[in-house]
C-alpha cells in the first residue's frame, strides 16, 4: 500500500468584526470547515469536492494569534490554497440577526511537508510580532 502524503498549510486569518455585533462571535474550526467546504464545492463541483473533503482537516485556529493550520493531501493542497485566497467572509449561524457573516482575509504563510515543520513555522509566525501593516479590502493585515 502507498502512504498518503499530506501537506500542512500555515495561514493567518484576520477577521473584521463590525459594530452590529453585541458580543464577539466565537469562530470554531467546524464553522471554518463548513465555509471552506462550501467554497470548494462552488469552485470545483461535487465530483472533485467529494475526493477533496475527506482528506482536508482544519487542525488549529487560534483567534488571539490569527493562526490557522490546515492539513490536506499532497495532490490537493493547491486547490485548497486557491479556495483560501477566495475566502473573503466567514458565515456562521445566527438566530436573531439578519447579518450572519464576518469579513475575513486569509494569507497562506507557508506550506510544510510534516507536522513537525508546520509546528515550527507556526511558532515562528506567532513569535514574530513585528512587520509593516498593509490595507487589504478594508482590513489591516500584518506582513513579513
Amino acid at each position: 500500500m502507498v502512504r498518503v502524503k499530506s501537506r500542512y498549510l500555515c495561514c493567518s486569518l484576520k477577521l473584521s468584526l463590525s459594530s452590529t455585533f453585541k458580543s464577539t462571535p466565537t469562530i470554531t474550526t467546524s464553522i471554518l470547515y463548513s465555509n471552506l467546504s462550501a467554497l470548494l464545492s462552488t469552485l470545483y463541483g461535487p465530483l472533485i469536492t467529494s475526493s477533496l473533503l475527506p482528506s482536508t482537516q482544519i487542525l488549529l485556529y487560534d483567534s488571539r494569534s490569527d493562526l490557522l493550520m490546515i492539513r490536506c493531501r499532497l495532490q490537493d493542497y493547491q486547490k485548497v490554497w486557491a479556495a483560501l485566497t477566495l475566502l473573503h467572509q466567514v458565515n456562521f449561524p445566527r438566530k436573531s440577526e439578519n447579518n450572519n457573516n464576518v469579513k475575513a482575509v486569509v494569507r497562506v504563510r507557508g506550506v510544510c511537508g510534516s507536522g513537525r515543520t508546520a509546528r515550527m513555522k507556526a511558532m515562528k509566525q506567532v513569535s514574530s510580532g513585528k512587520g509593516e501593516f498593509v490595507r487589504v479590502q478594508g482590513l489591516v493585515e500584518k506582513t513579513k
